[in-house]
């Protein structure tokens, strides 16, 4: 007796069918992720942010304006009479000018003039000619180094007033015939006159000291 087969169950069919899907979803997931390790190996790097332009500020920062600064170009002027005695000064503070009626030269035909104060009425550097004092002036003699030099120095004070009114510069001390002799007068504001002059023998202590 021969065995037939039997005819499968549409359950059967369904099955089978059910396991064809799957396979058929299997081998695409294998596919997919076959082509997809390559990329999932390579580690991406993200783009370096670019980094925002700082603002700097190019203004310089503020500073007090410097004060001009005197060397030896400083301007000179010439107040000997008979033996030439050159001056350096701050031409901000004093200004050279003819200290008689007509242009005057001493025996080198050099002109002679005198310095003048620019803020300070009556503030004046020139030679001294020894004219003579009033009585109501008192004389105080001392020596005192100014700058690299050091001076014989003749003070004038007015009794009256109790104020400096001359000072006699003399270089070198103890050359009261041959020495040069620079004389300031005072008129008004007696401490800041005498400052400012004695600033000028300190810029002119190299001319002084050549004689």
């Amino acid at each position: 007796m021969i065995d037939v087969p039997a005819h499968p169950t549409e359950k059967d069919l369904m099955y089978q069918r059910r396991i064809f899907q799957a396979s058929i979803v299997l081998m695409l997931v294998l596919t997919l992720a076959c082509g997809l390790i390559p990329e999932s190996l390579e580690t991406s790097v993200p783009p370096s942010p670019i980094p925002s332009p700082q603002i700097i500020d190019t203004l310089p920062p503020e500073t007090p304006t410097p004060e001009i600064a005197i060397t030896q170009d400083a301007p000179l002027t010439q107040i000997g009479y008979f033996n030439s005695v050159y001056l350096r000064y701050d031409p901000n503070e004093w200004e050279s000018f003819s200290d008689s009626q007509g242009q005057q030269t001493n025996e080198k035909g050099e002109a002679i003039e005198a310095l003048r104060h620019r803020s300070i009425p009556g503030c004046f550097l020139h030679d001294n000619l020894g004219r003579g004092a009033p009585p109501s002036w008192e004389l105080q003699n001392n020596n005192r180094v100014i700058g690299s030099l050091e001076y014989h120095v003749e003070a004038w004070r007015d009794t009256a007033t109790q104020k400096p009114v001359l000072i006699v510069y003399q270089y070198p001390v103890g050359e009261s015939g041959t020495g040069t002799r620079i004389e300031l007068v005072i008129d008004q504001e007696p401490e800041q006159c005498i400052k400012s002059a004695e600033d000028v023998l300190i810029l002119s202590s190299d001319l002084i000291s050549r004689r």
